[in-house]
């Protein structure tokens, strides 16, 4: 059960945070809050969610981590697979909270620091060390001041802006566009794929570290999004395949198949801009390409893929 403490330098001096990730930690959760402040970095990596608590009737954004309540796809062992983590995740056992001063005759309340005492990270054998032998912050200690002052921003704007939405009567359709054209300001090569009551093809959310048995590709994909294949038996280079993938353009949101190179064939993932090769047994190159008017490309990308067959 938790416990939370005031934080200071003389209780904690010696504590410790283990700052390892893993499902030991608490970490094997299938989604988590978050928070308008941060989304610019969140929609680089995650799907977000627009969610409704049925018990208060108030609304939250959470972002997805995976298909099942504890199915965390962004665990690998003891590290996070991914270049940005929810700051919800990132202060560890600590959270904000609020104490009250007199000033000047005047009651102010002040944001203070507190902390789990039972959370798993806790320690003082191991870790990052919270506080310095002379009873100073540590740089991790600020870091994670920095990361709770921008949690506490993020609930406020994420109350001003469910206000402003319920006040619009949530999100119509004419809404639509204004709202896809200012995400697109945040992250312009972020998938945007409108959907009646969440239905969505999962692998258009999460294609890399998925699924590692692979059939072969299928032509099956989101309505509004187009999709062609390429087929070759021809060696490729894996130097100019990669440049390939590096340089593909915003309308494609996913590709998947398998890529042959001189010393065997690699299973190719990509999803959103990020991609990946892993050793996979096929005997040929089967792509599929999925996207927004992705046939418009099609010509193009054919043409530069047919330029790595060695």
């Amino acid at each position: 059960m938790a416990r939370h403490v005031l934080l200071n330098n003389v209780e904690h001096k010696n504590l410790r945070i283990v700052t390892r990730h893993g499902k030991d930690l608490g970490e094997a959760v299938g989604s988590v809050p978050t928070f308008p402040t941060e989304f610019a970095e969140i929609l680089r990596e995650y799907p977000i969610f627009f969610r409704k608590d049925t018990n208060t009737g108030e609304y939250g954004c959470i972002a997805l981590l995976g298909f099942a309540r504890d199915e965390n796809l962004f665990l690998e062992g003891d590290r996070w697979d991914a270049s940005y983590v929810p700051g919800i995740v990132a202060r560890g056992p600590f959270l904000i909270g609020f104490q009250e001063r007199q000033d000047g005759g005047e009651l102010r309340r002040e944001p203070v620091i507190h902390v789990d005492i039972e959370d798993p990270r806790i320690s003082e054998s191991e870790g990052e060390r919270v506080f310095l032998e002379n009873g100073g912050n540590s740089r991790y200690l600020d870091g994670i001041a920095n990361v709770l002052s921008g949690l506490n921003e993020g609930i406020a704007a994420s109350k001003a802006m469910f206000a402003a939405l319920i006040a619009n009567d949530l999100i119509e359709p004419v809404q639509i566009e204004p709202l896809e054209t200012k995400l697109r300001e945040i992250n312009s090569t972020a998938a945007i794929v409108r959907t009646k009551r969440c239905r969505i093809e999962p692998e258009l959310l999460f294609g890399i570290g998925r699924e590692k048995k692979i059939a072969p590709p299928e032509h099956r994909h989101q309505s509004e999004f187009e999709s062609f294949a390429f087929t070759s038996a021809k060696i490729f280079s894996r130097e100019c395949f990669e440049g390939f993938a590096n340089g593909l353009p915003v309308s494609v949101v996913r590709a998947k198949g398998f890529i042959r190179f001189g010393n065997g064939a690699q299973l190719f993932n990509f999803v959103t801009g990020r991609w990946e090769l892993e050793s996979f047994e096929f005997d040929r190159t089967e792509l599929v390409f999925i996207g927004r008017n992705v046939g418009a490309e099609k010509e193009a990308l054919v043409r530069t893929l047919k330029k790595c067959e060695v």
